[in-house]
């Protein structure tokens, strides 16, 4: 035998079996150096990373199932969506141009406790996580109710979520007895509590002001034995601060402290209202802030501290918010919007670098949702959510800066694959995991209906 054939006999022994080989692309590791590879590859097996890397280096050596050519494309940890009530995208449009007590008293809730039940919850639930995989988003944090159409949507259509049974001491579309919430929120997190490879079960209590000290307690305590993430909104407007204080004679973070609410298992959403010393307990107690800048701004709630939360070194995500107060699932579009306003509010341009913005919608946003050890970087051992953005186009050329252009250029629609799990769920724009079209007719038939109340 030559010394030409035993080489080519000595490679294809050492050849790897893969599933899929990410390749040619610029990846973004987003890991603790930050280490980007251009051209680079990610190999994915059994729905892992197994390897990432710069191509001249050890590629050749896997034998891939599938092979995606990322050439001039961004590869990414997949986007984390840190707060949203997804099934909400049924009310998109529905109560626009108010402020937050108006729009939630006078015109969500009613239409919630008309509309929503298992059925619409499903499909409202689908029809945003089209547009989360459409936006590169692979995994979001959900508080909502009929929590099993939720787990179901989000196991069928292939994304990432964790679930939260949405609790208030106020008769819910699920639970028109209050009495009833603490089974109905422990008999979920029993279902779906351990590892599950779709949904993780939580507990997301609407606000201080619409739950009790006791159902607080309760729902906490009950996440703590489940060892499941505890959400609630905090401190979103300044009349809501105001009327807390009124009522409790202290502020609404001081409030959870003393109930033993605040951990490293606790996210707070909004944090608008945030004086220095409360965001010195959210800091000494670990608990992490899902900045939720579109509805802060559309609802004129006020503008999150931001720089405050980033100086303190909380972990800090960012959230669209449901689809009835920010109207769109695209967190590309919100880290825009947030180093901008946060450049404009303080006067400085400084305030608030690019890098730190991609961080929240990958790294630290997996982290405030307690799957930092999962997902949210390119690692080997990782999860393999990965986020492909096309950069042939016009407003993406050239290119400096990947982390500036992630934030002041791209947009959702430059997302060309979504890769979850190990599992393509979207290929050049079209979604794999599930018919979209069935579920844009579907929710058009619900809505109709919804348009008479």
């Amino acid at each position: 035998m030559s010394l030409e054939s035993q080489s080519r006999l000595s490679n294809r022994c050492r050849e790897i079996d893969i599933d899929i080989l990410v390749k040619d692309g610029h990846v973004l590791t987003l890991d603790r150096e930050r280490a980007a590879y251009n051209p680079g590859y990610v190999a994915i097996k059994g729905g892992k990373i197994v390897a990432v890397g710069p191509v001249e280096e050890n590629v050749a050596q896997y034998r891939a199932k599938c092979e995606i050519n990322a050439s001039n494309c961004l590869v990414l940890p997949g986007f984390v969506n840190t707060h949203t009530h997804a099934a909400m995208a049924l009310l998109r449009g529905y109560a626009d141009d108010m402020n937050l007590q108006e729009w939630l008293f006078n015109h969500i809730f009613p239409a919630e406790a008309k509309c929503m039940n298992e059925e619409s919850v499903y499909w409202g639930t689908r029809i945003a996580i089209a547009e989360m995989i459409r936006n590169g988003i692979t995994t979001f944090s959900d508080g909502y109710f009929f929590t099993g159409s939720v787990s179901r949507a989000v196991k069928e259509c292939g994304i990432r979520a964790v679930v939260g049974q949405g609790v208030l001491d106020y008769p819910t579309p699920d639970c028109p007895d209050p009495e009833k919430s603490m089974t109905l929120a422990s008999n979920f997190l029993d279902k779906y509590g351990g590892y599950s490879p779709r949904v993780y079960p939580s507990i997301f209590c609407h606000s201080p002001y619409t739950c009790s000290k006791r159902t607080l307690a309760k729902m906490k305590e009950l996440t703590r034995e489940h060892k499941a993430l505890f959400q609630i909104h905090l401190s979103e407007t300044e009349r809501e601060v105001e009327e807390f204080e009124d009522k409790h004679k202290t502020r609404p973070t001081f409030y959870l402290r003393d109930l033993g609410i605040l951990d490293k298992d606790t996210l707070v959403a909004h944090a608008v209202w945030l004086n220095k010393k409360e965001i010195e307990v959210l800091k000494k107690h670990h608990a992490c802030v899902s900045h939720v800048v579109s509805s802060n701004m559309k609802l004129a709630s006020g503008v999150a501290p931001l720089p405050r939360f980033l100086e303190a070194n909380l972990a800090v995500g960012i959230g669209t918010d449901g689809c009835a107060s920010n109207n769109r699932l695209d967190l590309l579009r919100d880290i825009d919007l947030a180093a901008k306003l946060h450049k404009l509010w303080q006067g400085d341009a400084t305030v608030v670098p690019a890098m730190r913005l991609v961080e929240m919608i990958t790294l630290k946003g997996a982290a405030c949702i307690g799957l930092g050890e999962r997902i949210g970087s390119i690692e080997s051992d990782k999860l393999a959510d990965i986020t492909i953005l096309s950069l042939n186009k016009p407003h993406l050329t050239p290119l400096y800066d990947p982390y500036s252009h992630l934030v002041y250029c791209a947009r959702g629609s430059d997302v060309r694959d979504v890769i979850v799990g190990g599992e393509i769920i979207m290929r050049n724009r079209k979604i794999l995991a599930f018919d979209e079209q069935e579920t844009i007719e579907k929710v058009s038939r619900i809505t109709g209906n919804l348009m008479k109340i």
